[in-house]
């Protein structure tokens, strides 16, 4: 199973700084040394969430991709305001770099016609759901499809992974929601992350017992001290020699 850490990325700096103790670590927000910290410490992907981009509609922060191709073998998630192919192109040719839309690919199936028609792809998929339907826009808005339908349109859709967030009137849910998650295991789908909900190591305990999964996604808990990064890395390590 797959350990993914989530950069945010706002007005050009991360969201938290590096999630050590000394005051230091804590005021550093440039992404590329984000990045290559949590390869140092061993993560083969890391997930970049660039928030500007959500809000305007076009990445913002695509300056840094040459450098990070020429330098790791790590594989970079880019997500935030790829909504066309102008968009897309941009990271056509980045050896390590796929790109994850949420959005667009749900409100529009034109543009994913587009990007298959174009040899585009594979591609990766955001999903917020909130009361068992997919919203869009920080869950703000329903598309009036239910989340089990819309995970079951997907297997020839051209996407071949899932990043699934769970929400609750109030927010991203603290824990995951096990009975949703088991049954969309259950079902046909590509490969699914579960994408924050995940709080205590007993969250993540207890998603290391589905082999079906492909991997948890993490932000806010990894640096605000909520969870142990060394832990987590024990607990991934453990469960990947057994399987």
């Amino acid at each position: 199973m797959k350990f993914v850490p989530i950069i945010d990325i706002q007005n050009g700096i991360t969201s938290f700084g590096l999630p050590e103790k000394d005051g230091m670590s804590a005021r550093i927000k440039n992404p590329v040394l984000h990045f290559r910290y949590w390869v140092d410490k061993g993560a083969d992907r890391v997930f970049f969430k660039d928030k500007d981009g959500a809000i305007i509609g076009k990445p913002q922060h695509t300056n840094f991709l040459e450098y990070l191709d020429s330098t790791t073998n790590a594989h970079l998630y880019y997500c935030g305001g790829i909504r066309d192919l102008r968009s897309v192109r941009i990271f056509e040719h980045r050896k390590y770099t796929k790109i994850v839309s949420a959005t667009s690919l749900v409100e529009n199936k034109k543009f994913l016609r587009n990007i298959l028609m174009n040899n585009i792809g594979p591609i990766a998929l955001w999903i917020d759901s909130l009361d068992g339907f997919v919203h869009t826009r920080g869950a703000r808005y329903s598309v009036g499809k239910r989340t089990v339908d819309f995970l079951r349109s997907l297997p020839e859709s051209g996407i071949d992974e899932i990043f699934y967030c769970g929400w609750s009137q109030q927010g991203p849910l603290e824990h995951p929601d096990f009975d949703t998650l088991e049954n969309f295991l259950d079902m046909e789908i590509p490969a699914l992350y579960v994408a924050g909900n995940v709080t205590t190591k007993d969250d993540i305990e207890q998603l290391l017992q589905y082999q079906e999964l492909t991997g948890i996604a993490l932000s806010k808990p990894l640096y605000d001290g909520t969870l142990s990064i060394s832990e987590v890395s024990e607990m991934f390590r453990v469960q990947n020699v057994k399987l």
